[in-house]
């Protein structure tokens, strides 16, 4: 470096950002003597690819970084110090006051990757000053020993120093330890290690990530002190990691006497030696704090919580679980699981903050909640439970011996979404006699749950209002010889609630079994496929108010029609209509059994009119024996219908029109345009409304008899 005048600024004291990358033959970025040259202006340094390096900055040049905020280091092998202690100008460094000038007051962010050569990161100096709030992260640098060097006895009043880091992340660094200077962080990820090596630190981090650590458990083993200052904890790969907490002689002798007692969150994933969450009594308040529990791939585990530490889960708001093979229980029952009876074992099990349970390939799960703990689920919004091939009940009853033999319910106030997928031996919803009452039902769907018999929902209130807004069953393929044709409905229970709309799943021939009373139904799309054995979606008196506003019918095969014509004036709101591939269906809308019939060959004597206020979207596609909209004599009206389409209906002799000027589509089946073995088949409809002259012009007969309102 060039001589510098007396009187000069000192070299680079306006220099805020220094890159330097890809630099094979650098070996030093300042030649000494450095006392005229200043830093006091970088912000930040990025060092990448400079493997002959060695040291970035003398004693002196550090002390004028004072606004230092980023420094980032990486891929400098033979990198062996940052800041250069022993080597130089021997004068320039005892000039220095290392204790109180060197300090990088400003620097918030230091990032080292892939420096093979570095053993310690910052000079003894530091180890009781600055680098409060710093996020450090130090990747795959296999010789690195310590955060602060220190080098021998004279040293040691430093130990038990606290660095108080904003964030701490360590990952491939196998000889990096706390022996002396410890480590705070309100956020810790580290990964690759035996957390032991660091045993003395992390006592009040709020959020730690440990990924591929070598601990049998946290507790004792990592830490004596239980991590009860954590908040949220994430692990991951941690192969060897058995449990949380162990607290069995063969841990420790007497035991931590509390463990996570602030933990919020814990997510817990690909552990394959997983067996517990704690094994031995649960110390005092752990997982009392508790509101988000997520389990993935842990193959090992068996059970998940035991009734006593179900008592303390009385803030759990989420529970997901997914991929655990060997798991057969979620809530151990107290028999079953051999634990002694106490005070706390003995009260009722309850979980009142649960809102969402999620379940998902669980091979060998046979329910997710015991019928007692049920009872117990008063916030309970959101309920999936998806491919558990042994699954047979959702709630279910322990002991196939304490089956209940007289009628008795379920309440589940809060359930808003249920969501049933791919549960092949799913049976029934409930033990055998229990209804389920859910006043908050919005949305239902189930999905490939074929030999499911028995799905009884009380979905109603005390006003009788009917709040379900989505319902989908889309049945998986299956042979009809391995299906119960048998009506499910539950006669008796049906008979003790006559006022009730009762929803059953499975292999049903009913949908809603409407047995009388004046109903307010809230549910907005249906969606039906492939539920072979459905032969009525409504079927009773028709005395209910509804707010269905999509439909979606397909490859229900035993339907001869989709609404029974006295349920037309309560779909006000019925705004789309897509059927197809129900190779059975003849009407749209049709006869039940509780009118007698008026599609007769004579038809009705008056003109009877049907009109959908709201409908904008039909769509008939494949319904290679439907016949008609309606029956025959029926005038339609769909005044804000949108598009019309009509494909592979070739029976269909229903004829629509539209009015040019009001943009009104009308429909009619007359008697005469019934089509015979010898009549060309009817040509598709493809309709729109910005081109209304793609239907005949509707033409209004002059007719003396009386026109019936049919609202």
């Amino acid at each position: 470096m060039e001589e510098v005048e007396e009187n000069e600024a000192p070299l680079l004291s306006n220099l805020k950002i220094l890159r330097l990358k890809h630099l094979p033959g650098l070996s030093c970025i300042w030649e000494l003597p450095t006392q005229h040259v200043r830093l006091e202006s970088l912000v930040e340094l990025t060092i990448q690819h400079c493997p002959r390096l060695k040291s970035l900055f003398s004693l002196s040049l550090a002390q004028s970084l004072v606004l230092l905020e980023v420094l980032d280091i990486g891929y400098c092998d033979e990198l062996k110090q940052i800041v250069t202690e022993l080597e130089g100008d021997e004068g320039e460094i005892s000039a220095i006051n290392s204790h109180t000038s060197l300090c990088f007051p400003k620097l918030t962010e230091l990032y080292i990757s892939t420096c093979d050569g570095l053993e310690y990161i910052f000079p003894t100096s530091l180890a009781s000053h600055g680098l409060q709030g710093l996020t450090l992260d130090i990747r795959g640098c296999h010789k690195l020993k310590q955060v602060f060097r220190v080098a021998n006895d004279s040293m040691l009043q430093y130990q038990q120093s606290l660095k108080l880091l904003s964030s701490f992340s360590m990952s491939d660094c196998p000889l990096l330890t706390d022996s002396v200077v410890h480590l705070e962080a309100e956020k810790a990820c580290i990964e690759g290690v035996r957390l032991s090596a660091f045993k003395n630190s992390f006592k009040t981090s709020k959020q730690l990530r440990l990924s591929i650590i070598k601990n049998h458990n946290m507790v004792p083993e990592a830490n004596e002190d239980g991590l009860n200052g954590v908040t949220s904890l994430k692990l991951w790969g941690c192969k060897d990691l058995e449990c949380l907490v162990d607290t069995t002689a063969t841990a420790t002798k007497n035991g931590p006497t509390s463990a996570f007692t602030h933990l919020e969150t814990l997510f817990i994933a690909k552990m394959p030696r997983l067996e517990a969450l704690c094994k031995g009594q649960p110390p005092q308040g752990f997982l009392k704090n508790l509101k988000h529990l997520g389990i993935v791939d842990c193959c090992k585990l068996k059970s998940l919580f035991s009734p006593s530490l179900i008592q303390s889960l009385v803030l759990l708001e989420q529970l997901e679980i997914r991929c655990c093979d060997e798991l057969k229980t979620l809530f151990a029952d107290p028999e079953i699981d051999g634990e002694i009876e106490s005070k706390t074992s003995s009260l009722p099990l309850r979980l009142p903050k649960l809102n969402t349970l999620y379940i998902r390939a669980c091979a060998k799960l046979e329910y997710v909640v015991p019928i007692t703990l049920a009872q117990g689920l008063p916030a309970l919004e959101w309920l999936w439970v998806s491919e558990c091939d042994a699954l047979k009940q959702v709630f279910g009853m322990p002991n196939e011996q304490n089956e209940v033999h007289h009628h008795s319910s379920l309440l589940l106030p809060s359930l808003q979404d249920l969501e049933l997928d791919w549960l092949r031996n799913l049976t029934s919803f409930v033990p055998k006699n229990y209804i389920v009452k859910a006043p908050s039902l919005k949305r239902m769907k189930a999905k490939g749950c074929s030999k499911v018999m028995n799905l009884p929902i009380q979905q109603a209130n005390n006003q009788l209002e009917l709040t379900l807004e989505e319902l989908a069953f889309i049945m998986e393929d299956i042979d009809s010889e391995d299906v119960n044709l048998s009506d499910i409905v539950n006669t008796q229970l049906i008979q003790k609630s006559p006022d009730f709309e009762y929803i059953t799943l499975g292999n049903f021939e009913q949908l809603f079994l409407l047995q009388g009373g004046y109903i307010m139904s809230s549910l907005e799309r249906m969606d039906l496929h492939n539920v072979i054995t459905l032969q009525d979606i409504w079927k009773g008196p028709i005395h209910v108010e509804t707010n269905l506003r999509e439909l979606t019918v397909h490859y229900c095969n035993n339907l001869t029609y989709i609404f029974p014509e006295t349920l037309i004036p309560y779909l006000p709101q019925l705004s789309i209509l897509n059927i197809a591939s129900c190779e059975n269906l003849k009407q749209i809308s049709g006869n039940d059994d509780i009118l007698p019939s008026s599609s007769s060959s004579q038809g009705p004597q008056l003109e009877m009119k049907m009109v959908f206020p709201q409908l904008q979207k039909i769509e008939l596609e494949n319904l290679s024996k439907i016949e008609s909209f309606s029956p025959v004599g029926y005038h339609l009206e769909f005044p804000y219908l949108h598009s019309l389409n009509i494909k592979k209906c070739s029976k269909m002799i229903t004829i629509f029109s539209a009015d040019y000027f009001t943009l009104t589509v009308h429909a009619k089946t007359d008697q005469a345009s019934q089509l015979n073995d010898t009549s060309p088949s009817r040509e598709d409809i493809i309709w729109k409304r910005r081109r209304p002259t793609l239907l005949p012009q509707y033409k209004e007969k002059k007719k003396t008899e009386e026109i019936s309102p049919f609202k």
